[in-house]
């Protein structure tokens, strides 16, 4: 008698998937905080901000790009957070090679307290929304910058004094030396940010595009406690060898005013 294959493998068939499905649903569950962790960072990128407090602000205008596969179930801050509470207490970046862009806005975006900023030239629009959106939520923002920032026409500094940000610039003959000088410092001070505690974010990046996308660049990021009391204490320096930012217009505004 011939017997029915079908029947005889309908077990097997039931048993393989029971299998599947739970191996599937262990699977999900496993990456479902991370690709809930991706979602939230590709809505915070392409649509809106979600804050901790669960306030929604307008988007930064961050144009999305799509993330290598490596980076599809990982968020900007995991590395950072690991690489600092495993005592270590700094993580290095190089630009364009690590996600040293997102991990910047990252930390603007969980600052609590103040955000010092000492950068030499500053274009990056979408670093200015980020700095805005910090500014709206309390946290206080002062940046030292050099008087060359103020004369490029792609300079953003006018801008962050109008959105509240508190602004100095470099006095160049602070020394009165034969030859001016120049603020070249790139670094950042967060006060209390995602760890609780200070970090110092120092480096050569400056806020640019090019920065951004194009040269070689490294960042250390570091939240020892001496370390971030030397920077703060160097910045209030800083400030006594620089004035206070007031609006004026610059050549290029004064061309471009006068032909309107």
């Amino acid at each position: 008698m011939k017997q029915n294959t079908h029947t005889n493998q309908r077990p097997f068939v039931f048993l393989s998937t029971i299998c599947f499905g739970a191996l599937c649903y262990f699977y999900i569950q496993e990456k479902s905080a991370l690709l809930a962790s991706f979602l939230k960072q590709y809505i915070h990128r392409k649509h809106f901000v979600i804050q901790q407090d669960g306030t929604i602000h307008p988007a930064t205008s961050i144009p999305f790009q799509e993330p290598m596969l490596p980076a599809i179930f990982s968020d900007p801050l995991n590395e950072l957070f690991n690489q600092l509470q495993q005592k270590k207490g700094y993580l290095t970046l190089f630009s364009p090679d690590d996600n040293t862009y997102d991990i910047l806005l990252k930390l603007i975006d969980q600052e609590y307290e103040k955000i010092s900023i000492a950068i030499f030239s500053f274009t990056d629009g979408v670093i200015v929304k980020a700095l805005e959106l910090a500014i709206k939520r309390g946290v206080t923002v002062e940046i030292i910058t050099d008087k060359n920032c103020l004369v490029d026409r792609y300079g953003k500094i006018d801008d962050l004094y109008h959105a509240g940000a508190t602004i100095y610039v470099y006095n160049p003959n602070y020394y009165n030396k034969k030859k001016p000088g120049i603020m070249h410092h790139k670094f950042i001070i967060f006060s209390k940010n995602f760890t609780q505690k200070g970090l110092v974010w120092t480096g050569s990046y400056n806020f640019t595009k090019s920065a951004r996308y194009y040269n070689q660049e490294n960042v250390i990021v570091l939240n020892r406690k001496g370390i971030v009391t030397r920077y703060t204490k160097q910045f209030e320096q800083i400030k006594t060898r620089s004035d206070v930012y007031r609006p004026f217009l610059t050549p290029y505004q004064q061309q471009k005013k006068s032909l309107h």
